[in-house]
């Protein structure tokens, strides 16, 4: 199914009130659909997700179902991803300046995420978290591999990243973890089952390996994921920021070499990747 939006509905007692309090938040009202004395409309974020509130009569009679008592219980959690604390702070005073009950206040949480937690109008609750993968302490996965995560932002489109970093042409030019390395070779197949590959070798030609897999899943601009010849599994995404294209890429280690090795090693390889996408 190719999902073109995705709608929040939340039911409200009072429509007016509701749209001040959201307007407060920073929320923008979309004038494309709705906005009554019934019902409401919001873009939330650089993504559009759509919020829409409904009086509540209204909101039952498309449900024909009874409204959970947000009183007495919880019928979901809406969060809202921050870039930083400061804006987690932000989003935290707005909504208590608009009316709303903050029941968590900004902290930090599990040494990689910083957030906050509060209730709006009408009882349904908002979390605002900003959340540092680096950080995140990583479980081991049933194969005993530990997982390694890597990031940098590239200050370029996400076209242009996204390009340079699948085309083979662009490959060869980054691709390499040192100086005395280069790689000679790349082909890539980029589709779901499609094979890609890199002959890496050093530049006295003492030694070389190829580097290859198949992937597994692709959202264009967005994600790559794909498991290596040697059965390790690899996840990329690309995020946009105020900053550029944050590249977050976290992959299971090998035996032969230290976690730290592979680190280094690898951070390097995108290093390399976003001095040569921001510098041609």
């Amino acid at each position: 199914m190719a999902t073109k939006e995705l709608w929040l509905n939340l039911p409200v007692k009072d429509v007016a009130k509701s749209k001040v309090f959201f307007q407060a938040l920073g929320f923008t009202l979309n004038t494309a659909h709705g906005n009554t004395n019934d019902n409401a409309s919001f873009i939330i974020g650089e993504k559009k997700i759509v919020l829409m509130l409904f009086q509540e009569a209204v909101f039952k009679s498309f449900t024909q179902h009874p409204l959970s008592d947000t009183n007495a219980g919880t019928e979901m959690l809406i969060s809202i991803d921050a870039e930083t604390r400061e804006e987690v702070d932000e989003l935290a005073k707005k909504a208590t300046d608009a009316g709303g009950n903050l029941f968590a206040n900004p902290a930090e949480k599990d040494g990689w995420m910083y957030g906050c937690a509060f209730a709006d109008l009408d009882g349904h609750r908002w979390n605002v978290l900003q959340m540092d993968m680096s950080k995140m302490k990583q479980q081991p996965n049933v194969n005993d591999k530990d997982c390694i995560i890597i990031h940098t932002t590239v200050n370029a489109t996400a076209e242009k990243v996204w390009d340079y970093f699948t085309k083979p042409e662009h490959i060869t030019k980054w691709n390499n973890a040192s100086e005395e390395w280069h790689t000679t070779k790349a082909e890539n197949d980029l589709k779901i089952g499609g094979r890609f590959s890199s002959r890496m070798e050093a530049k006295d030609g003492s030694m070389g390996f190829d580097f290859g897999g198949h992937y597994s899943h692709i959202k264009n601009l967005e994600d790559i994921a794909y498991t290596l010849d040697d059965s390790r599994k690899v996840n990329i995404h690309f995020e946009q920021t105020n900053d550029g294209i944050k590249i977050t890429e976290s992959f299971e280690s090998e035996k032969e070499n230290s976690i730290e090795m592979q680190r280094q090693g690898w951070q390097s390889i995108l290093t390399n990747f976003k001095i040569y996408t921001e510098n041609n």
